[in-house]
């Protein structure tokens, strides 16, 4: 079970995975608390490229990352054969590194998957919203289109009833006798 895990080859994959992150292997001595931003970042990173998993959660993961840390994970996740569920407002990153974006709309309690990379999500995702707004603009037109038939019409109701009334000796209209 241990050689399934990976146990028996450890230390070397992590001095590897190390040198790839660029943190010395002197670093394991101290505490992680001590460590700064961008060096607990680059630890993530060793432990992500240590990591057997299938399938990995990725919040945030530029946070804190200088450029050469940030090009070491872009090239690990476009090079990486596993699967990424990646979480992040860094545009330029998803730019770079998405092929599959799912949309979250909490006030519509609805998900989304789009099978494109962030640029063309955003060209459908603003086509969508477009095509909704005329649509209910659309809808709006008619409805006021229909109000204005139906005024229309009880106008010319009013008029006959009027002319129907005027042949009366007497029109009661707006409470006054004429």
């Amino acid at each position: 079970k241990l050689e399934a895990l990976g146990a028996y080859t450890f230390e070397s994959r992590l001095k590897k995975a190390l040198k790839r992150v660029d943190i010395d292997e002197s670093a394991l001595i101290q505490q992680v608390s001590s460590l700064s931003g961008g060096q607990k970042t680059r630890l993530s990173l060793a432990g992500i490229l240590l990591s057997k998993y299938d399938i990995q959660l990725l919040d945030e993961p530029t946070n804190n990352l200088d450029l050469e840390g940030l090009t070491l994970l872009e090239n690990y996740l476009l090079s990486s054969k596993r699967g990424f569920v990646v979480v992040s407002h860094d545009r330029r990153f998803l730019r770079k590194i998405a092929t599959k974006i799912i949309e979250l709309t909490p006030a519509k309690a609805g998900v989304e998957l789009y099978s494109l990379g962030y640029d063309e999500f955003v060209q459908a995702r603003d086509a969508k919203k477009r095509a909704l707004e005329e649509a209910y603009q659309n809808f709006q037109d008619l409805e006021l289109d229909n109000i204005e038939l139906q005024v229309g019409n009880f106008d010319e109701l009013l008029t006959v009833v009027i002319d129907q009334a005027a042949q009366l000796d007497f029109v009661y209209i707006d409470g006054n006798h004429r």
